[in-house]
């Protein structure tokens, strides 16, 4: 884990044959690696009651990035305060959002669904944020499936999302709906 190496060592008491030994967990905040390291314990001639192997596992960090997006427009948005909040309600990063070059959030967990909460909108923008069912992530990496935060589906200024077990970039993109009206004025007097 981070970089250092760690020697395993186990007795199975196991019958001469074909083995290989693969990671069941990741250490936390990184991907699984799939990498399997084989063994050949078969009957020899020369047969040792020790035998030893080499491998490396190879995991890479967890990286989610979250993209702010105008909803009508899909441009990216600067200046919205968010905070990505566990379980428990306890903030794990909070950050500002900003056009093409939004911060990767790394050390989340696999498996574990967060929420991002937004603080304080951009400019001009509602205090909500919304999910597209219709969006698709141009850039690098993988969309994950967002959901409300609100029980009953309700918009508000949260969503939730799971990370998922994966080596590529993780994005959760939301958007924000400009503030839009109407403006009537009505002239009294003469007219023109």
């Amino acid at each position: 884990s981070n970089g250092q190496v760690r020697n395993a060592v186990f007795a199975p008491d196991l019958p001469l044959g074909q083995y290989y030994v693969k990671e069941l967990k990741a250490p936390f905040g990184y991907a699984s690696d799939s990498t399997k390291i084989h063994v050949d314990a078969s009957y020899r001639e020369d047969q040792r009651e020790r035998i030893s192997l080499t491998g490396t596992v190879r995991n890479a960090p967890v990286r989610v990035q979250v993209n702010l997006m105008d909803y009508y427009t899909e441009e990216e948005l600067d200046g919205a305060q968010m905070t990505v909040l566990d379980s428990d309600g306890n903030a794990f990063t909070t950050f500002l959002t900003v056009h093409e070059g939004n911060p990767v959030i790394r050390g989340l967990e696999i498996g574990k669904t967060y929420t991002l909460k937004e603080l304080v909108s951009p400019e001009g923008y509602h205090y909500k944020l919304y999910i597209r069912e219709d969006y698709e992530t141009s850039g690098e990496g993988m969309e994950l499936e967002k959901s409300y935060a609100d029980e009953s589906g309700a918009v508000t200024d949260s969503i939730r999302f799971t990370v998922l077990d994966q080596e590529e970039l993780q994005v959760v993109s939301v958007f924000n709906r400009p503030l839009l009206g109407e403006l009537t004025i009505e002239k009294t007097g003469e007219e023109a």
